[in-house]
């Protein structure tokens, strides 16, 4: 990644899987860097939210914030298939991520839930306090577009570079 921004590759946004997102050096060298990024991190995060920083709670994992109440459901419609829209419920608080030495800075966490499935994503963003949900979700889930794209690339190569050889 620096090599890219040193190379003249200009960039904004950032988005990783959870095994990038759960490093919290990854995070920092990101921000470091000036790029604002939406990762995903694993259920096991661990951290405080405002209200809980503020009532001297102790870190939770990220999923079980709020086994009841917490900050309302949106529904987003994050991209159209073949099949159809493909739709998720998101929340979003601001949370200070249990890092190795403490307390993270404070940033994003999401949580999206697949309204077909049940399945439920949690991220992390360093995006500004004024950042809409909507712009976060949408550079989240464009990872998998990418993935798709390399897979296909690799698919498509691996006969040309395998002939050459």
């Amino acid at each position: 990644m620096k090599r890219s921004i040193g190379d003249g590759l200009r960039m904004k946004w950032l988005t990783a899987d959870e095994l990038y997102g759960r490093v919290a050096e990854f995070r920092r060298e990101s921000a470091d860097l000036g790029l604002l990024y939406v990762v995903e991190v694993p259920c096991d995060t661990t951290g405080w939210t405002r209200a809980m920083t503020e009532r001297g709670d102790d870190a939770r994992r990220v999923d079980a914030l709020w086994r009841r109440g917490g900050p309302s459901w949106e529904m987003y419609r994050v991209k159209d298939t073949e099949k159809g829209p493909v739709v998720w419920e998101a929340r979003a608080v601001r949370f200070r991520p249990h890092e190795d030495k403490g307390a993270g800075e404070e940033q994003w966490l999401l949580v999206a839930r697949n309204v077909i499935t049940d399945e439920i994503k949690y991220f992390l963003s360093n995006a500004p306090d004024r950042t809409r949900r909507e712009a976060m979700l949408r550079v989240a889930f464009t990872r998998w577009e990418v993935d798709v794209s390399h897979s296909q690339c690799t698919r498509e190569l691996q006969p040309a570079f395998l002939s050459s050889a």
